[in-house]
């Protein structure tokens, strides 16, 4: 082929001759000059398309056919293939030459490539040569043994090929690229293979617009090859290669691996000076051998692609974000080099090419650059490695690559701190990267970054300083797209390096900065904090001075956050709840660490969280636009700042810090929320609770307390609320909460309106007992009882204290400032408030001054209620309508004590009366609000409190009582004051059962030291009586008020009444003398207020016709009470019997069923003598009112009740007063204690005059009677020894034993004939048996006689002696009186009065008891002078009334029998014997002689029913005591028993006893023998009044009388043998001639012996002798005969013997007896 010029071609095969000289210059310049016409060629085509496309009309695109047409083309197509076939060894076929250097051709075809690549373009047969000719030829040369200087070339076309082609030849270029791929591995070709590779890879990667052409040929397509991501991980790998392994080894890491550290033994850092050769190797083109290279330069070179890759796309994104949005004010990437051009305008498609070329990048770009910052390098590849990653990770950001961002974000927040600090971020997707390369470079990796050594070896250096910068200036500029996770990352690795800052965990370094005055800055040890250092920063900054690292860092920081004030909410949102997020994992991983430091002994006291500090201040840069935003991130703040507060795990420094921070962020934001113009808060309610209700949950206050307000209250996190109260440090939180409130108040409060009630309720949260509900049940006061007590015993103060401390400013704030703005349902938190307050158990002068303040507002209350009526909003008090205060039923039982305390929560709760208008009722409403809450704090368990309380509560009741209408004193009462009642009552009940006095050394609340007798129960004592007179005061002082309100003033009336009895009963002796103070108060009311003036009109019309009912309510207590007070005594309780009484009623009346004393027993209680005293003056007051309708059925209960009461001793409690003592102890044996003068008083003096009282005369009269026995009451209690001394020795020493009753009962003795002169006219005495059982009465000291208690001895009458007076004075008189209704009494009454009668003067007359031995022989005649009289008097008075007719002959028969015993003067066995008959028989005829002898051991005379007399001194005999002879006189007077027969020991021989020792003389010889006489007298006919009386005596005493007589002459002529010539005992002489004496003086009545006569008929002369006047003598005869034959044996014998003269005597009797026989018999001389 010839060319079109044949210069050119001349030119070439000159060149191509003389390339192949041996001169090295001729072959340079041939060489070049055939380059150079090469060339040439080529330009020609271009000139000649230039003209062509000039004169064509197409747009450039050259066809075939139009190639051929142009012979420069042509000829430039036919000279590259021929080029292109020598160059694979082949001839051409244009150019005539065989061969030419392999190496050459590549040059020739770089040249053209390089030069004239649109040639190419346009012209497809030059496209098909580089296609078909070229790219083979390019594979091929690989699979050749080539040399450096080819490889050389043969890279350069490659790359241009690339370069140039890619989009026009993507088949080739992908097998290019796969290629350098393939080189890139260790194991294909020499080393600087790998590193021409990579120079051709750096210039591809640095060419615009090559990458993102081959990505979008290749990796974009769904079905193609990721060319362009293996090429770059090919690159990669390169780094993380084993023999570039040093890049990888951490720096300053003690522990390196073996291998690793001899793979970098002696090398330098990797970095842009290590890595820097003269040329390129590819550009090397003179040398044939490789050239030496650095060691890093592979390294390098890797590096530098990777980086040009990242800036590449770097800024073609940054072009396409501009182009798609030019108005997008995103700050340019700091990664944007001012060096590259500014990118053309790209297409939206362009755009997202870009994002997906990005997001397939990724991976590499991470895992390279991370290698790269935390790898072996110098600080200048630093540098670049942190520009590019910043910049990367910006775009990528922008671009909203969420995963992409935030693992870029994560990896530089892990390299940006020392690789020890614990993250919650790591480089795991990095390491997951180089997994995938190389698994030992992967480990070093991995090493590297959580390498775990000691943690104070972790310093912070430079780069990281540095990285920091980096990754707070990505992240200010990422704001509006970082979402929560992103931030955090960001804030936790500030957070970490401004923890190492501030403790000086930095590298030592000096750096002067010559801006500051030649400050001298020191970098390491301890440091400023970074927030110090940021006024600093500013100042060089503003300064023109240039600032180190660490001020680069401030700035950073300082900008970041201050960036957030430009930021949309929702941004701002996502940036808060990262910082929120971090507060929580910091805090958990400071308990952490604190829990480290404390074992090994280290304090992290001064620990401060650095995203709580930043949360506080983003929170107050945009604290205007979080307050007026919806309130989502105010939320998350303050939730979150209260989950860390309330963490159980915070450490004491965090969680002050967290809680200061939470209460400096709502006291600032509710001033901001604060509106200037309406003095508000903006946007009313939703938005002051909003602010407001954080603390609430802050505090842990329930939920359930909140005021329903329409406002949702969103919680971020629920917690544990009982698991946290618990914790000891909430204690500290709580104060915290309250003190925010002050702050809130002081400066807000002003324009508090809908908050109140949350404010309330934080404050109120801090009291025990404190939650809604809570505070106004009457367990308020009981819930803390057992920690009172517990308080007690602690003088140091508790937690809780400090709590009431710190709340109880705000609420004395708001008491003193705001009351004016507080509305009605404020006020009724406000008081509610204050009640919890007050009854708080943990400061004690807090609860006194909230009673002052509760007085404050009770004055507020009222004053503005006042206004309300003065401005004529008030109703009328006529027609104000009934209203109550809450829900409230009136109680139907007076001891409904669940019905009051349902009626007081009913009526505490309402607040049905405080919305709407506001009126007087509503002010009423508050004030009985008020009162009900004062009246929770009378029952608190500290006695200051509750008595301070009760004062204030009766003061204000009693100031404003006037004002208050019947409905709201209807409330008052039924819902103030019995609540009250009632909490006390059970409150001291619970206090008694809990504590008693406490130990000794004890302080009390309010720190003053307990004595140790002041026990809980004596303080509830005073509070009781404080409540029961406060009550009392109330009542009496509104009485016409009160009584207006009907039928509920009768059931106030009646309950408060039963709490007086049941206090008065259940109480302390304090509590009950205050009980009975208040209760004589209540009745004494008519009286006290007619004694006032004298006016007697002073009681209106109504209040007297209701006294009469109301005071007979207060009798039937006034029993109730003495009833209680015998049921509550020590003997009683537990057991059901009912109270004991002197006297109990009979089936037919009060008769002569006395209970015995036996049966009685004393009384002991708690119950003071002083109040029992007071106790029956109430009664007097009582009576007054009721005396019309008091019946004889009230006054026998009042009887029984003062009756039994006397029985009632009191117990002197331990560790009482001398005085005390001896007041409840007082001696009543010469004078009648107080209480039994009262009683006695109130029975026998005239006011009250009970004799209206129809039947009364009788009942006193008998209740008298019954204190008669009341002395032998004590004896029982007493032991022999004791009782013996009772007897002969006055009672001295108080109450050891009990009451003596001696006064009174000798009063009541006299008292007796006083009652019986005054009113024993009155039948119903007798018929009634009044006058028996009186008689009864006086038996009693009458019977017991010597055994009586000893007198006084102011009056020593012994008790027997009065009782004997009275009872003979009372039987004549009542015997007198009785003659007038014998025929209206009946027969068996008549008999009982008699028998008693009889039976008394037995019990008297023949007495059990003995006198004592210390009683004088002159006593003792003076006593049987007084007998005597006594005797006489009832024979001469009494023995002739029981004579009628009327009287049964069995009755005058047992008198006759006690005179025939009380004549008896003394006791023998022998007589004994032959006088065993019981003396009490009923039995109209002579005794029967024969008599039963014990065990038969003594024979009777079948004939004479006498002794067998033969041998009678070899016979045992029985000596007898006289009891066992003489019947008990307290036998029955029909009973015919025999006494019981004599044990065999009774019986003793008459040969051991001396002669005479038989006889016993009974002690009252004068006594006996005047009875004697009567005896005999009762048979004479001397008298001859009331003969048919006498004559009816006479005829009953006759056959005793004759038996009497038979037996003392027999019982003398039957011992007189026995005694030979000695004489008998005295008393015997004595005793058978009185006898004799009297037998021949008595004249006896005629015919008294008629049923002898009777019974005779067989000998008429027997009966005319039996019936005269010396029957007696008749009957007797045989019985002298026999005296006078014994005598007259007796004296036989020489001498006179001493009795000689006495039975002269006797004999002379004898004889005159007989005589007068003989003169009736007609023979006398």
């Amino acid at each position: 082929m010839i060319l079109f010029f044949f210069s050119p071609y001349t030119s070439l095969m000159l060149c191509y001759r003389l390339q192949d000289t041996k001169s090295p210059v001729v072959n340079s310049i041939a060489s070049a000059t055939l380059g150079q016409i090469v060339l040439h060629a080529f330009e020609k085509v271009v000139s000649e398309d230039e003209a062509n496309a000039a004169a064509s009309s197409t747009d450039g695109v050259v066809d075939e056919s139009s190639t051929n047409k142009s012979p420069f083309a042509k000829d430039a197509c036919m000279l590259f293939q021929d080029i292109c076939y020598l160059a694979s060894g082949d001839s051409g076929t244009f150019w005539r030459i065989s061969s030419l250097p392999k190496g050459f051709c590549f040059e020739l075809i770089e040249s053209v490539l390089k030069e004239h690549p649109g040639l190419f373009k346009k012209h497809t047969a030059l496209l098909s040569l580089v296609k078909e000719r070229v790219c083979p030829l390019l594979m091929r040369s690989f699979s050749d043994k080539t040399e450096f200087h080819l490889l050389v070339r043969l890279i350069r076309v490659i790359h241009v090929t690339l370069k140039l082609f890619n989009n026009m030849l993507p088949m080739e270029c992908e097998i290019l690229l796969s290629l350098y791929t393939k080189l890139l591995e260790t194991d294909h070709g020499p080393p600087w293979l790998r590193v021409l590779v990579l120079e051709s890879i750096r210039g591809l990667c640095i060419t615009d617009g090559f990458l993102r052409t081959a990505y979008d040929t290749y990796d974009a397509k769904p079905s193609a090859s990721n060319v362009v991501q293996e090429l770059l991980a090919a690159v990669t790998r390169i780094l993380v290669c084993e023999k570039q392994a040093a890049l990888i080894i951490p720096r300053e890491l003690p522990d390196v691996p073996a291998a690793a550290a001899q793979l970098t033994a002696g090398s330098d850092l990797v970095g842009v000076a290590t890595g820097m050769v003269k040329s390129p190797c590819l550009d090397l083109l003179d040398k044939t051998d490789a050239p030496t290279l650095p060691e890093h330069y592979l390294t390098s070179v890797a590096i530098q692609c990777i980086l040009n890759t990242t800036e590449i796309q770097v800024s073609f994104l940054l072009a396409s974000l501009l182009a798609s949005n030019p108005s997008n004010n995103t700050p340019t990437s700091p990664t944007s080099a001012t060096s590259l051009p500014p990118p053309p305008p790209v297409l939206q498609s362009d755009l997202l090419l870009a994002i997906e070329m990005a997001t397939s990048t990724f991976p590499i770009i991470l895992s390279t650059l991370s290698i790269l910052l935390i790898g072996n390098t110098d600080l200048e590849l630093y540098k670049q490695s942190l520009k590019a990653y910043t910049g990367f990770t910006t775009l990528v950001g922008l671009m909203g690559l969420v995963q992409q961002r935030d693992a870029l974000i994560n990896t530089a927040c892990r390299i940006a701190t020392p690789p020890l600090v614990t993250l919650s971020c790591d480089a795991s997707v990095a390491v997951r990267e180089l997994t995938a390369f190389s698994g030992p470079a992967a480990q070093n990796f991995q090493t590297r970054v959580n390498h775990a050594v000691s943690l104070s070896s972790v310093l912070l250096g430079e780069r990281n300083l540095m990285a920091v910068v980096a990754v707070a200036g990505v992240a200010g500029q990422l704001g509006s797209v970082m979402d929560k996770g992103g931030w955090y990352f960001v804030l936790e690795t500030l957070a970490a390096v401004e923890g190492m800052h501030s403790s000086g965990k930095t590298e030592r370094r000096e750096t002067v900065n010559p801006g500051i005055d030649g400050v001298k800055m020191i970098d390491g040890g301890r440091k400023m904090s970074l927030n110090a250092l940021a006024n600093v920063a500013v100042a060089l900054v503003a300064g023109g001075s240039g600032a180190g690292v660490e001020m680069n860092l401030v700035l950073a920081m300082k900008n970041l956050f201050e960036a957030s004030k430009l930021w949309e909410l929702k941004d701002l949102k996502e940036f808060v709840g990262a910082l929120c997020l971090l507060s929580k994992d910091g805090a958990i991983q400071a308990a952490s660490n604190a829990l480290e430091k404390k074992e090994v002994g280290k304090s992290g006291a001064d620990e401060k969280l650095f995203a709580v500090t930043k949360l506080f201040e983003v929170v107050v840069m945009n604290n205007a636009r979080i307050v007026d935003s919806p309130g989502e991130i105010f939320s998350l703040v303050v939730g979150t700042l209260i989950d860390i507060a309330h963490s159980t795990n915070c450490t004491p420094s965090i969680r002050s810090q967290v809680c200061n921070a939470f209460g400096e962020i709502l006291t600032i934001s509710i001033q901001t929320a604060e509106d200037d113009v309406t003095h508000g808060i903006k946007n009313g309610e939703s938005t002051e609770l909003k602010l407001l209700d954080p603390l609430r949950r802050f505090m842990l206050v329930s939920t359930d307390d909140v005021v329903p307000t329409g406002v949702p209250i969103n919680s971020s996190v629920t917690v544990d609320a009982e698991r946290v109260v618990k914790g000891p440090w909430f204690v500290d939180v709580q104060k915290v909460g309250l003190e925010t409130v002050k702050k809130i108040l002081m400066g807000s409060g002003h324009n508090l309106v809908h908050g109140w009630f949350l404010i309330f309720e934080v404050i109120r949260s801090v009291v025990i007992g404190g939650k809604k509900g809570g505070g106004v049940t009457s367990t308020g006061a009981l819930m803390n009882i057992t920690e009172a007590s517990n308080n007690l015993e602690s003088t140091q103060p508790s937690k809780a204290s400090l709590l009431v401390r710190a709340a109880f400013p705000s609420l004395q704030l708001v008491c003193g400032d705001f009351l004016g703005s507080l509305g009605p349902e404020i006020l009724f938190e406000c008081i509610q408030t204050l009640g919890c307050f007050g009854s708080q158990p943990d400061d004690i002068n807090i609860s006194l001054t909230t009673i002052g303040l509760l007085w404050n507002i009770s004055d507020h209350i009222l004053t503005r209620r006042q206004k309300l009526e003065k401005d004529g909003k008030a109703e009328s008090p006529t027609h104000r309508s009934n209203y109550n205060v809450g829900s409230t039923e009136k109680l139907d039982t007076p001891n409904s004590t669940l019905s009051i305390l349902q009626a007081s929560r009913a009526m505490l709760t309402s607040r049905e009366y405080l919305s709407g208008p506001v009126t007087p009722k509503t002010m009423d409403v508050l004030w009985m609000h008020l009162l009900a809450h004062l009246s929770q704090l009378c029952s608190d368990w500290r006695p200051e409190v509750r008595n301070s309380a009760n004062q204030t509560i009766f003061k204000t009741i009693g100031i404003n009582g006037k004002r208050l209408t019947l409905d709201a004193w209807d409330e008052c009462i039924w819902n103030i004051l019995f609540p009250l009642l009632e909490r006390v009552k059970i409150s001291s009940e619970q206090a008694e059962l809990i504590q008693q006095a406490p130990a000794p050394n004890v302080v009390a609340a309010s720190g003053i030291p307990i004595n140790p007798r002041d026990s809980p129960t004596k303080f509830w004592n005073e509070t009781k009586t404080l409540t029961l007179t406060g009550i009392t005061n109330l009542i009496i002082q509104f009485f016409p008020v009160l009584i207006e309100l009907e039928s509920g003033f009768e059931k106030t009336w009646n309950l408060f009444l039963d709490y007086i009895r049941s206090w008065s009963v259940g109480g302390s002796p304090e509590v009950a003398a205050a009980a009975m103070k208040s209760f004589k108060s209540l009745v004494r009311y008519p009286k006290d207020l007619l004694e006032s003036d004298g006016s007697p009109g002073k009681l209106s019309p109504n209040i007297q016709n209701r006294l009469p009912d109301l005071w007979r309510m207060a009798w039937d207590v006034w029993e109730a009470i003495g009833q209680g007070i015998l049921s509550e005594a020590d003997e009683n309780k537990g057991t059901a019997a009912p109270p004991q009484s002197v006297l109990t009623k009979s089936a037919s009346g009060f008769g002569s069923q006395l209970i015995d004393v036996d049966k009685l027993k004393p009384l002991h209680g708690p119950f003071p003598q002083a109040t029992l005293v007071q106790y029956v003056a109430v009664f007097v007051d009582i009576y007054d009112v009721i005396s019309s309708t008091f019946g004889l059925y009230e006054l026998k209960r009042l009887l029984n009740v003062l009756g039994s009461l006397l029985l009632y001793h009191t117990t002197t409690p331990a560790g009482a007063t001398v005085s005390k003592y001896k007041t409840d102890n007082i001696s009543d044996l010469e004078n009648m204690s107080p209480f039994q003068d009262a009683v006695f008083t109130l029975m026998t003096g005239t006011s009250p005059d009970f004799s209206v009282i129809k039947g009364a005369p009788e009942v006193l009269i008998l209740s008298i009677a019954g204190f008669i026995r009341l002395p032998f009451l004590r004896l029982q209690s007493l032991s022999d020894p004791e009782r013996e001394i009772a007897r002969l020795q006055p009672a001295t020493g108080g109450m050891e034993k009990g009451f003596t009753y001696m006064a009174l009962a000798k009063r009541s003795i006299q008292t007796l004939v006083t009652l019986f002169e005054t009113y024993g006219t009155v039948s119903g005495i007798y018929s009634g048996g009044i006058f028996e059982a009186t008689l009864a009465c006086l038996d009693a000291p009458m019977r017991a006689k010597y055994d009586c208690p000893c007198p006084g001895v102011k009056d020593s009458t012994p008790l027997w002696r009065c009782a004997a007076n009275t009872s003979i004075t009372l039987v004549v008189l009542g015997l007198k009186n009785l003659d007038k209704y014998i025929a209206d009494i009946p027969k068996e009454i008549l008999n009982g009065i008699y028998v008693q009668i009889l039976d008394m003067f037995d019990g008297f007359l023949l007495p059990q008891s003995n006198p004592p031995s210390s009683m004088s022989m002159d006593e003792q005649e003076v006593a049987t002078d007084f007998e005597i009289s006594i005797f006489e008097t009832f024979e001469d008075d009494v023995l002739l009334h029981l004579g009628q007719l009327h009287v049964p002959d069995h009755l005058i028969n047992h008198h006759i029998e006690i005179i025939c015993r009380c004549s008896k003067l003394y006791t023998s066995h022998m007589s004994s014997m032959t006088d065993l008959s019981l003396p009490g028989a009923a039995t109209a005829g002579l005794r029967s002689k024969a008599v039963s002898l014990a065990n038969g051991t003594f024979p009777l005379d079948a004939a004479t029913g006498k002794l067998n007399g033969s041998g009678i001194l070899n016979l045992p005999r029985r000596i007898l005591k006289d009891e066992m002879v003489v019947a008990s006189p307290r036998a029955s007077l029909t009973s015919g028993a025999l006494p019981a027969p004599l044990a065999q020991s009774q019986i003793q021989s008459p040969l051991r006893m001396n002669l005479g020792t038989d006889v016993v003389t009974t002690g009252r010889e004068r006594f006996a023998k005047t009875c004697l006489v009567s005896l005999l007298k009762l048979c004479s006919d001397d008298a001859t009044d009331m003969k048919d009386v006498r004559y009816r005596i006479a005829t009953i005493a006759a056959p005793i009388m004759l038996e009497k007589m038979s037996s003392v002459i027999k019982s003398y002529s039957s011992d007189r043998p026995l005694y030979g010539r000695l004489p008998l005992p005295r008393i015997r002489g004595e005793e058978i001639l009185l006898v004799l004496t009297q037998l021949r003086d008595l004249q006896m009545r005629v015919g008294i012996l008629h049923e002898l006569i009777a019974q005779d008929k067989i000998h008429p002369l027997r009966a005319h002798i039996l019936s005269g006047r010396n029957a007696h003598l008749f009957y007797l005869y045989p019985y002298l005969c026999d005296l006078l034959a014994a005598v007259a044996k007796a004296g036989k014998g020489s001498g006179m013997s001493p009795a000689d003269v006495d039975e002269e005597n006797v004999i002379d009797l004898v004889n005159a007896c007989l005589n007068r026989v003989g003169r009736e018999l007609g023979l006398d001389s």
